[in-house]
């Protein structure tokens, strides 16, 4: 793993190159985002690949790409309960460019460093 990360109340982003998982899982909702590749999200409800994923909270994950983007939501956030719905990962329709705003805040002084 070689990137960035920010933390604020309630949410993480990291964006980087993604390394090696073993199976693992937490207590935040996931959506990784390829920025260079299709993310591949392997689950033991099978393998879901895509431009982007989204992980729910508490699901047992190996995840594999290149560079990502990558964002975690505290599970009792009001952004967190809109994605509920589903107990598994998902395809979902975010693409790199969708992104863009958060990577150019990331150039900005004081963010994610």
């Amino acid at each position: 793993w070689a990137g960035y990360a920010w933390v604020g109340p309630g949410i993480g982003i990291f964006q980087g190159r993604a390394g090696h998982q073993s199976w693992h899982y937490h207590q935040a909702h996931q959506i990784s985002v390829g920025l260079d590749s299709p993310v591949v999200v392997e689950t033991p409800k099978g393998i879901r690949t895509g431009s982007a994923v989204f992980i729910p909270v508490g699901l047992q994950h190996r995840l594999n790409a290149n560079r990502v983007l990558s964002i975690y939501l505290d599970a009792l956030s009001d952004e967190a309960r809109a994605l509920c719905g589903s107990e598994s990962a998902r395809v979902i329709g975010i693409t790199p460019g969708d992104i863009a705003p958060i990577i150019e805040a990331r150039r900005v002084p004081g963010h994610f460093r």
